[in-house]
């Protein structure tokens, strides 16, 4: 439709061809062409993100896919949630969180962006190498340089960090015991889960500063109360909720 409107704007073509060249009503083609409708005119509700900001979040996907993370369907979810709460529009949404319907007519707008099952690379090809390592941190700044023109930012130690996480098991291992010589295993007895630990994540920037630790708790929908005033009362620059939302803008 858009290119039988134009064709006839242009003059390249008359009414009655481009309604035979684009398989057009004529009826249809006329009425846009006098105003009679809108050229552009969309069937259903309205989108609940703009067309810019959903252009945007199809150009960060791709950047980040870029940059070698992956964003799925639920990470989408989490984005568009949050910029819902922080915007405070009204949406059909349960809880602000879009869902089927959204994701398939987001991805129709934007067709660009196209879903596929990750592939998962083996130990081979995964392994890890000094070229690998140069490879990629030259392709991230060739990415910053030509993509996002920061390049300023390799020239400022604060704004260069290295994070690292470590897990803690909260069932301590006793480690080397002495024993009967005929028992096949030694047993220590615990009240917690043998796999259960906590993630902290580090940070150090080029400079030598610290950034505040992240501590990952297990809970995935919501923290205990105890746990909260445990953290807040420890530290006041201390603070408990989910991660993009409390580490992130400590760390910007």
């Amino acid at each position: 439709m858009e290119l039988a409107l134009k064709e006839v704007h242009d003059g390249r073509m008359s009414r009655n061809a481009a309604s035979k060249a684009f398989g057009m009503p004529r009826s249809t083609l006329c009425d846009k062409l006098d105003g009679k409708t809108p050229e552009n005119r969309r069937m259903g509700p309205p989108s609940v993100l703009t067309k810019a900001e959903e252009a945007m979040l199809a150009n960060f996907c791709i950047k980040y896919l870029k940059c070698g993370f992956l964003i799925n369907r639920e990470d989408l979810f989490d984005i568009v949630q949050r910029i819902i709460q922080v915007d405070g529009c009204q949406t059909p949404f349960t809880d602000g969180r879009p869902g089927y319907y959204w994701f398939q007519g987001f991805m129709r707008r934007n067709p660009a962006l196209t879903e596929r099952s990750a592939e998962i690379l083996t130990g081979g090809r995964a392994a890890v190498t000094e070229a690998a390592i140069r490879k990629w941190f030259n392709d991230i700044k060739t990415y910053v340089v030509d993509e996002e023109h920061a390049g300023d930012v390799f020239q400022d130690p604060l704004r260069i960090f290295n994070f690292d996480e470590s897990n803690f098991l909260l069932a301590r291992k006793k480690g080397k015991v002495l024993g009967p010589v005929n028992y096949k295993s030694f047993l220590q007895s615990s009240q917690e889960n043998d796999k259960e630990g906590l993630t902290v994540l580090m940070g150090y920037s080029a400079s030598g500063k610290i950034a505040p630790p992240m501590i990952v708790y297990s809970y995935k929908q919501h923290i205990p109360r105890d746990v909260i005033e445990v953290v807040e009362s420890a530290d006041p620059t201390w603070a408990a909720g989910r991660n993009f939302d409390i580490f992130c803008p400590r760390c910007v």
